[in-house]
């Protein structure tokens, strides 16, 4: 029995990596979600052959992020970043920096490099790029943030939000509001377009 190092799951997919970096998947695979080279299910843990030692990984709706010591892979290239049609092997995404950590919203990703700048890329259809430009989706990985912010220390996945923690312990947004989830209060369905801070009220904190 293999040694698990790492696991994660999209909506019907799981993955699991091992101590030794080998990649395992399982569930639906109508989409080539798997990365094994076809579309056939599976309803138990399958190798994924012939791809580099990962150690982290990130999974949402049809589409997985592999991250291996810096570079990111992809099989769904068409929807992320590549701008080509799917792969049903996970191949690698150009145009990066060195990558430490990566997290997926729900069709775009968010990747954090070595000198703590968040690259974005995917949808953009309720900001989350924090583009505020317009809301086409880019294909081309593109830094988030501003000046305004610290240094970038902690990342999230958010459906159609990017979300992050810098290191003068502020909370920055950009992409829906529905529900009030972004914190800005206020409970509108709002665009948020470019990165914006929230915070803890003062009254809730010890």
């Amino acid at each position: 029995m293999e040694l698990v190092h790492a696991v994660d799951c999209g909506y019907y997919s799981s993955f699991a990596i091992s101590q030794r970096g080998e990649l395992y998947a399982c569930g639906s695979n109508s989409f080539g979600q798997l990365g094994t080279g076809n579309t056939e299910s599976s309803f138990s843990f399958i190798p994924v052959t012939e791809t580099p030692e990962f150690r982290s990984l990130s999974c949402e709706n049809s589409f997985t992020i592999f991250l291996d010591a810096t570079e990111l892979y992809t099989e769904q290239e068409g929807m992320i970043a590549v701008g080509e049609s799917t792969s049903l092997v996970p191949r690698r995404i150009e145009g990066l920096p060195d990558i430490m950590l990566v997290s997926c919203g729900s069709h775009h990703t968010m990747c954090l490099d070595e000198d703590e700048a968040l690259w974005v890329f995917g949808s953009n259809s309720h900001g989350q790029l924090g583009c505020a430009a317009n809301d086409e989706p880019n294909p081309t990985p593109q830094k988030w943030g501003n000046d305004n912010m610290g240094r970038i220390v902690a990342i999230s996945r958010g459906g159609r939000r990017t979300i992050i923690k810098d290191s003068l312990y502020s909370i920055w947004v950009s992409g829906s509001n529905e529900y009030g989830a972004s914190g800005i209060r206020t409970t509108k369905d709002t665009q948020i377009s470019t990165p914006t801070q929230t915070d803890i009220p003062g009254d809730f904190v010890d």
